[in-house]
């Protein structure tokens, strides 16, 4: 079983470049000064992440300098041949001609590096500035979990799979969900599509869950039937005012389900505060990483973590026999 996570795209991108135009240093004792020159002439605000300098081993093992962006010259220098006399103005010109050669376009990242992988592909074009973020590197690896936590979430995917089992047996698309509170490793609440039972187009498993979690804490707006599970042992606890205390709905939680959530149940576990979902299977207009990847969107107010590929195949097996009988919505 291979547990992946679901990242923002911009993890996954190759590096994308731009051009520059470089130079050879002629006295490398000069480069801070160079380099100081250049700062105030041609500054690259907003691509901090690049480094100034760059030894170049396949040039002489010397050092070669970022003049300025390409975008920085007028449209009519790039059409003739660089020199320095396009690039610096008469003040500047007899200085800079004693210290750096003939200009020459390159290519440079044009973004900061943000995986490992992206830092050596950028590399080998120019040197770059990075700074690894750990819990990227973590998520990316093929072994996100301890074997102890893949226990726990098997054992609670495996919840999930066993209320689909039920729905299946009631004629339902055989699609479970479950509600974990981690801090204590309990189950929440437990449901199962109820949709052709109930003639209602909203109960998706993961939506029927959410509104136990609500019943759970003294809410919720449907009935709840004799096949789905939420926690009645749990107690609300209210202050002296009367007020509820504790978690806001799914505050803190994780999701177990066996289908990749649709818009409207990813949706609504962003209203709900959900920490992490855990899902089997994939489903081709799925919000979590198939069409949208809707956990990762800046515009929300809420954003939470998504996990695959957690028992696929056993998940797989549930939708296989239904996909010609139910149409997905």
């Amino acid at each position: 079983m291979q547990i992946e996570a679901v990242l923002n795209d911009i993890y996954y991108e190759p590096v994308k470049f731009m051009d520059a135009v470089s130079s050879p240093i002629l006295d490398k004792k000069q480069t801070m000064k160079i380099i100081g020159k250049l700062n105030s002439v041609y500054p690259v605000k907003g691509f901090e992440h690049l480094k100034r300098v760059k030894c170049c081993k396949s040039q002489g093992s010397g050092l070669h300098v970022i003049l300025c962006l390409k975008d920085q010259l007028p449209e009519e220098f790039l059409k003739k041949r660089l020199t320095l006399q396009e690039i610096f103005d008469s003040d500047s010109l007899p200085e800079m001609e004693l210290l750096i050669g003939q200009p020459y376009l390159v290519q440079v990242p044009a973004s900061a590096p943000l995986t490992r992988k992206q830092f050596n592909e950028a590399s080998l074009y120019w040197p770059v500035n990075f700074h690894e973020e750990k819990r990227i590197t973590r998520l990316l690896s093929t072994k996100i979990f301890t074997s102890k936590e893949e226990e726990t979430i098997v054992k609670h995917m495996t919840k999930a799979i066993e209320m689909a089992k039920t729905g299946q047996q009631m004629a339902e698309r055989p699609v479970g969900a479950v509600i974990v509170d981690p801090s204590e490793d309990q189950i929440v609440a437990a449901a199962h599509d109820i949709r052709l039972r109930s003639g209602h187009p909203l109960k998706h498993a993961v939506m029927v869950c959410v509104d136990l979690v609500a019943h759970s804490q003294g809410g919720g707006v449907w009935n709840c039937s004799d096949s789905l599970l939420y926690n009645t042992a749990r107690e609300i606890q209210v202050n002296s005012d009367g007020k509820k205390v504790g978690p806001y709905l799914c505050t803190g939680y994780d999701l177990y389900v066996t289908e990749e959530p649709c818009v409207m149940c990813a949706m609504a576990l962003i209203h709900f505060r959900i920490k992490r979902v855990f899902y089997g299977t994939p489903y081709e207009d799925g919000a979590l990483g198939s069409h949208y990847k809707l956990h990762v969107e800046k515009s929300l107010n809420h954003h939470y973590e998504v996990y695959r590929g957690v028992l696929r195949k056993e998940c797989e097996m549930l939708l296989m026999a239904n996909r010609k009988s139910y149409a997905i919505t």
